[in-house]
């Protein structure tokens, strides 16, 4: 997914050095989203301002039909609409110029990495209870509350 990275906030509370970082991204489309990166190896803050790919694992919640949403479910939660697609493989490109945390991630990912295409491009699965995706129909359309998103890895958009 291209986005702009606007604004990233470092939380070094715990031991003086950065520990995790908010990455605020304004996407194509001009919708805004926060992406959490818990252990960031490869410092992105240079890149504020500037374009980059990027890969989101996102947790979501409450799998509904639209006409179930109530209007607080609207207000306090992003909800997303997309399409399943089912385990789908980590296109080669990520393996040679993504910036990952961890090498397992990508493993992780390439082998269980379950994912909906939403309008701002394609979010993989994370959280915990993956199973309950597995009775969706691959291309059935979900509607779900969007929980935390987090940076799985990225890369610079050259120009």
């Amino acid at each position: 997914m291209e986005c702009f990275i606007k604004l990233i906030i470092d939380n070094d509370y715990r031991t003086g050095s950065i520990v995790e970082q908010w990455i605020t991204v304004d996407l194509k489309n001009g919708k805004q989203l926060e992406i959490f990166d818990d252990y960031p190896l490869i410092d992105i803050s240079e890149y504020v301002n500037k374009k980059v790919k990027i890969l989101v694992s996102a947790a979501i919640y409450d799998l509904k039909d639209y006409d179930e949403m109530s209007e607080s479910d609207e207000l306090t939660h992003k909800i997303i609409k997309g399409k399943y697609l089912g385990t789908i493989e980590i296109p080669l490109i990520w393996k040679e110029k993504g910036h990952w945390n961890d090498e397992s991630t990508f493993d992780f990912y390439a082998k269980r990495g379950r994912a909906i295409e939403i309008e701002e491009g394609i979010f993989y699965l994370g959280g915990y209870n993956l199973e309950r995706f597995d009775e969706l129909a691959i291309g059935t359309e979900i509607v779900a509350k969007l929980g935390r998103c987090d940076i799985l890895a990225w890369y610079p958009i050259e120009e």
